[in-house]
């Protein structure tokens, strides 16, 4: 999962050398998913991570987004709060 991490924070943000990753928690979301060509779902793991970047690190984000801010782990939650599940949003705040 480290490794996943480490590509998808680069991959959305340019940025190489994540490390220190520490797994905070997960919250299934309330959102089911419908399998290709089948009635059935599955569920959806949101996961909350820990890492820290090079004090050097320039952002550079993906054409999937548009901007990006710094604040603190209370502020990200609260702002969070808008698209997911109070217990996704309480571990991000605990950070």
């Amino acid at each position: 999962v480290g490794q996943t991490l480490e590509r998808e924070v680069a991959e959305e943000t340019g940025v190489q050398g994540v490390h220190g990753t520490k797994a905070v928690g997960m919250v299934l979301a309330n959102l089911r998913i419908p399998l290709t060509g089948d009635e059935d779902t599955v569920g959806l793991i949101l996961s909350v991570w820990e890492c820290r970047i090079p004090e050097d690190a320039t952002i550079t984000l993906s054409d999937e987004h548009s901007d990006y801010r710094w604040c603190p782990p209370t502020e990200a939650a609260e702002l969070l709060q808008v698209k997911y599940p109070p217990d996704f949003c309480a571990l991000v705040a605990a950070l």
